[in-house]
This record gives structure tokens, C-alpha cells and sequence, in this order.
């Protein structure tokens, strides 16, 4: 039998709303965090608290980059998603522009692989919802306004029929999103 990590395939997806005395949210309303699990070995959420930790492969981004596209739908059911890149400049601010949503797909999908590629998305204007990308395979969202039933709902159609957990992590562990 060949190694047991050959097929690993992402098993649910998590998500956690963040309180809101940690000012982490970058824009007006709730911020929550959705990720697959399990994530890569030497990821920050290690940090907080998660212990689902495995090293992932080829068919495990696959099947992060079949849950971006399912992310990308559910965006379009809220509104027109526009699309901000800071690539490696995070002092330079651009505007948002609409994309198609391969382009949008691939900018979201290099800002969960490396944290110096911060990929923003938003929808709607004023935004309902404000989405970020900047590394491990971690998507932070800003719903305006925001419930826990409202992100359940959007965190089962990214899953795609996996398990959808709620965990709640030592979130204070870290300083900032983005500075993980």
C-alpha cells in the first residue's frame, strides 16, 4: 500500500465567529473565519488551538480550489463580486474591479497559499459581505449585517455536502489577521 496521505481530501470545513472586542475587521459588521480541514502542517491556527493538522497534498487543494468556486457562487446569490489584489504592496490600496470568476477563483486561490498575496472581495455597495484571502487556506468574511444562522447557511454550500463545524478557537492567541 502506498503512503496514507496520497488521497487526503478535505473532511469539513470550520468556521468561528470572531469576537468583536478583537477589532479585527477591516470593514462595518461581524467577521468570521472559514477554513477546510485538515490544514497544513505549520499553519497559525495550530496556534489557536486547532488540532486537526496533517500534511495536505495535490487532491487536498483540489478540493479547496472545487470549495473556492462554491464560495464564488454563493457571492454572486448576494450581489456583483468585485475584486481587490495587493499583491506583495500591502501599503498600496487599488480599487476593486469585476473579474470573471476563474480570474476571481485563481486570486483567491493565491492569496490562501501564501499570506504575502492578500486578495479582497467585495459585494454590494455598501458591502454585505467583505471577503479576504492572505494565507493558510483561511477565508475571513465581514457580513453587514451579520448572523451566525446567515454564515452556517453560506458555510454548508462552500462545504458541498461535507460536515460544517463550528469551532471556536483561542482567537486571542494571535495579534492580527493578516500578521498570523
Amino acid at each position: 500500500m502506498g503512503d496514507s496521505n496520497q488521497h487526503r481530501r478535505v473532511e469539513a470545513l470550520h468556521w468561528s465567529a470572531i469576537p468583536d472586542h478583537l477589532k479585527w475587521s477591516w470593514g462595518p459588521g461581524r467577521l468570521y473565519f472559514l477554513w477546510p480541514s485538515p490544514v497544513d502542517e505549520g499553519s497559525w491556527l495550530d496556534s489557536v488551538g486547532f488540532g486537526e493538522i496533517h500534511s495536505t497534498n495535490d487532491r487536498w487543494e483540489q478540493d479547496v480550489q472545487d470549495m473556492t468556486s462554491r464560495l464564488i457562487a454563493v457571492l454572486h446569490q448576494k450581489g456583483v463580486p468585485r475584486l481587490r489584489v495587493l499583491r506583495f504592496m500591502p501599503w498600496k490600496r487599488l480599487s476593486f474591479f469585476r473579474v470573471s470568476d476563474a480570474w476571481m477563483k485563481e486570486a483567491l486561490m493565491a492569496g490562501c497559499r501564501d499570506d504575502r498575496f492578500q486578495c479582497d472581495v467585495e459585494v454590494g455597495n455598501p458591502p454585505v459581505i467583505s471577503l479576504r484571502t492572505d494565507g493558510d487556506f483561511l477565508w475571513s468574511m465581514i457580513r453587514n449585517p451579520g448572523s451566525d444562522e446567515d454564515t452556517l447557511g453560506i458555510a454548508k454550500q462552500v462545504a458541498g455536502g461535507l460536515p460544517v463545524k463550528r469551532t471556536d478557537l483561542n482567537w486571542a492567541k494571535t495579534q492580527t489577521v493578516g500578521n498570523h
